[in-house]
């Protein structure tokens, strides 16, 4: 029975429902609520070019990147062939014999004055050092060969510095002691 009143309902109202749409005066109220401005209509014509240029200036970077990447190493490839070419390490070589040569001949010199333990103890943690620095050379096979080189002859030279400067001490603070036993002497031999 509710079916048949719908159905009247729709058959005497016909006209109303094939209206033209709702109200000016609706439409007007949604007009001011949405926010004032045109809409924006995007163009392709305007995004592709803008597309482009990004991926252009992406394509030079990469480019650049690979060109350096290349560069350099085969530039660093050439350095690690001189640093491990034994006749171009004939320098290095030669410098280290001759500082543990003479290193050794100090230290031989320094036995003779019989040293504390504490001076040892400090010439075996810098050959612990340096031997840390031959390890580390030997790992990095291609990296910051020169500057291993480099900090292992610094500490060649101051290990000999200081093997130096122990000696003249140790040989200053001998010949007061020669000098005085001698004034002795003479002055002991004066009184007789």
């Amino acid at each position: 029975m509710g079916n048949d009143k719908l159905k009247d309902y729709i058959k005497h109202h016909r006209q109303e429902f094939e209206e033209e749409g709702p109200p000016k005066q609706i439409w007007e109220a949604l007009d001011k609520r949405l926010p004032s401005g045109s809409a924006k209509v995007i163009s392709w014509k305007r995004i592709v070019p803008q597309i482009l240029k990004i991926a252009a200036s992406v394509f030079i970077l990469l480019s650049v990147g690979a060109g350096m990447g290349v560069y350099f190493s085969s530039h660093n490839k050439d350095l690690s062939a001189i640093i491990h070419n034994p006749t171009e390490r004939r320098e290095f070589q030669e410098a280290t014999s001759y500082f543990t040569s003479q290193i050794d001949s100090k230290l031989l010199e320094l036995k003779q004055y019989e040293p504390n333990s504490a001076v040892l103890e400090d010439f075996n943690q810098i050959d612990q050092v340096s031997s840390e620095l031959k390890l580390e050379m030997l790992k990095n096979t291609d990296q910051d060969q020169d500057i291993l080189i480099k900090q292992m002859m610094r500490q060649y030279q101051q290990k000999l510095n200081i093997l130096n400067k122990i000696l003249e001490k140790l040989q200053e603070s001998k010949q007061p002691n020669l000098n005085k036993t001698e004034k002795k002497l003479t002055d002991d031999t004066l009184r007789l």
